[in-house]
C-alpha cells in the first residue's frame, strides 16, 4: 500500500502473545527501499497507533512511502474494499461503505453503512455472518446501519468524511 507522510498505520494484536512489526519503506516513485522500522512491542488484545512520518524519521524524504508490513503478531489489518465487496455481494445490498470509528479495544473498528435493495429483508446478523463466512471475523464489522442513500463528495464519491462523522455525532 502507498502511504503519504501525515497517514497513519494502526496495528492489532488479537492473539495470545505479545509481539511487534516489521515496516520496510520505499520511495514510491524510485522504488528505492529507504528504510526500515520495528515497532515497539503490541501486547495482546491491544492496538497501536504510528504516524508514517516518525516511521519515515531520519529517512530520505519522499512524497509518499509503498510500505511492506510484516507481522510478528497474531494480529488482522482490516481494509474498507474487500469488507465493501462482500456486503455489496449480498443480493439484499444495492450500495456499502466501511469506515473505521473509535473502539477501546483495538483503537478502530469496522463500521457499515449500508443502503439495502427496494423491499428488501436483509438484518445486521445476516451481513456479519456473510463477512464471517467469506473474510473471517476479524473483518465482520462491529455494527451495520441501514441508510436511505450514501452521502457523495462533489466529485461522486462516497463521502466518508461524512459517514465518520455521522458515527461521532
Amino acid at each position: 500500500p502507498v502511504y503519504a507522510a501525515q497517514s497513519f498505520l494502526r496495528f492489532f494484536n488479537t492473539g495470545t502473545a505479545a509481539g511487534s512489526v516489521n515496516v520496510t519503506l520505499a520511495d514510491t516513485v524510485s522504488g528505492a527501499v529507504l528504510g526500515q522500522w520495528t515497532s515497539p512491542t503490541i501486547a495482546p488484545n491491544a492496538a497501536r497507533q504510528f504516524a508514517v512520518s516518525d516511521i519515515a524519521r531520519g529517512l530520505p524524504a519522499a512524497p509518499a512511502y509503498t510500505a511492506l508490513v510484516q507481522t510478528q503478531i497474531a494480529g488482522t489489518m482490516v481494509y474498507c474494499r474487500p469488507l465493501e465487496d462482500v456486503l455489496t455481494g449480498h443480493p439484499d445490498v444495492r450500495q456499502a461503505a466501511v469506515v473505521g470509528v473509535p473502539d477501546e479495544l483495538f483503537g478502530e473498528a469496522p463500521h457499515a453503512y449500508v443502503v439495502p435493495a427496494p423491499g428488501a429483508t436483509v438484518t445486521t446478523d445476516e451481513l456479519r455472518q456473510l463477512v464471517v463466512d467469506q473474510l473471517s471475523a476479524e473483518w465482520a464489522p462491529r455494527e451495520v446501519e441501514f441508510i436511505d442513500a450514501l452521502p457523495l463528495t462533489g466529485a461522486g464519491k462516497v463521502d466518508k468524511k461524512a459517514l465518520r462523522a455521522r458515527y461521532l455525532s
